[in-house]
């Protein structure tokens, strides 16, 4: 019998409030717009609300205080904290009382620890009179209810934090991209009853910028994020999918996703889909079977990562040119898998390529990739 979580019983599409067409936190029009879209979610059955402080160019807890003062839907909203900027039980609690008073609520559901990168980090956050300290007093007073996290760690440190005991649920990032990977730490969770809120369903949009790529993953006439969020919500751990929407087509659509009746059971799409992805050529599933570098290299972290270089990218930074674009798009959420140097530490052994599924080119793509890193200046020590 599967064990009950925290998540139980929430519409199974959670609002991810980081993606409000907003540019300017003044923009008061842009606000009232937003507040719409929310207020149109919770009339649909939404009511998990992910939100983060800086979301939205900073507006997005004003956007869902205007929301909350126009409806009666119920809900659940985050409160997050992220030790990179509060370390103390004292400055997570004022961080949570602004975020409070931002919203107009006098309480939250869930406490957040916010993109815990490691399990160094979370060490930290457990610390006597750190932040999961200053967590536990204002649930003992009510201002919380739940205590949770948000991991952005490597799968063994992912795992090792998830099975420690302390977060009754956790936020993963879980898509087409990364499926293979993350397997063992949904696995987890599931075991230990943890509550899985999945991040980035449509990877970030690459997904559904890349319908022709992914169109393996389709069943039918369903569009690719339709596709990718029947996916990512049939594996029997997840709890909410997180929808970052800025338009009311795409709210629809992937209310869609998770209402509608799917003529494809929930097994058979995930073990569909995952066959689709270990078929593609040129593609690292994230299996992990390469671990163990001589040189410490986190192989399938840059494998997973060249990926990208796979995909259609957008322009970023008001730059178009394509092989510049293919590099932004490449490192600019590096954060935990940048090294201090550009330098290749690999010292061509093999034994990657050896233990690699997908007989992938390692050692020259990683050469090529750390190439490109030194080119976009995203090591720790060109910052």
């Amino acid at each position: 019998m599967p064990i009950m979580t925290i998540f139980d019983g929430y519409f199974p599409l959670g609002l991810g409030a980081s993606r409000f067409a907003i540019n300017d936190p003044k923009d008061e029009p842009a606000i009232e717009r937003a507040a719409e879209l929310v207020c149109k979610a919770l009339d649909a059955g939404m009511d998990y609300i992910d939100v983060g402080y800086n979301y939205s160019a900073g507006a997005a807890q004003s956007v869902l205080g205007l929301a909350f003062r126009q409806t009666k839907k119920p809900f659940a909203v985050t409160v997050k904290v992220s030790n990179d900027t509060d370390k103390t039980a004292e400055e997570a609690r004022r961080r949570v009382e602004m975020q409070l008073k931002t919203m107009g609520l006098q309480k939250a559901a869930f406490f957040v620890c916010w993109s815990v990168k490691g399990y160094d980090e979370f060490k930290k956050i457990m610390q006597s009179g750190g932040v999961y300290d200053g967590a536990l007093k204002m649930k003992a007073e009510g201002i919380i209810d739940h205590i949770c996290c948000s991991i952005h760690a490597p799968l063994d440190e992912t795992t090792k934090i998830i099975e420690s005991g302390v977060f009754e649920g956790v936020t993963l990032s879980y898509s087409l991209l990364n499926a293979a990977q993350m397997l063992p730490a949904l696995d987890s969770a599931q075991k230990h009853g943890v509550g899985v809120a999945v991040m980035n369903p449509l990877g970030g949009g690459l997904i559904a910028q890349n319908p022709d790529f992914f169109d393996f993953a389709r069943n039918g006439e369903e569009s690719i994020a339709v596709s990718a969020l029947r996916f990512a919500k049939a594996h029997p751990a997840v709890n909410i999918l997180l929808s970052g929407i800025s338009k009311e087509a795409e709210l629809y659509e992937n209310i869609s996703a998770v209402c509608e009746e799917d003529s494809e059971q929930g097994a058979e799409r995930h073990a569909r889909v995952l066959k689709g992805l270990r078929e593609i050529k040129d593609f690292c599933t994230g299996c992990d079977y390469c671990k163990g570098c001589p040189a410490d290299i986190p192989v399938s972290a840059y494998m997973l990562r060249r990926n990208r270089l796979l995909f259609g990218c957008r322009g970023m930074y008001n730059r178009s040119e394509p092989e510049l674009v293919k590099n932004l798009n490449l490192f600019y959420d590096v954060c935990g898998v940048a090294p201090e140097t550009a330098e290749n530490p690999c010292t061509r052994c093999g034994a990657c390529e050896q233990k690699c599924t997908q007989k992938l080119p390692i050692i020259s793509w990683l050469a090529d990739t750390l190439s490109r890193l030194g080119k976009t200046r995203y090591s720790k020590a060109a910052r």
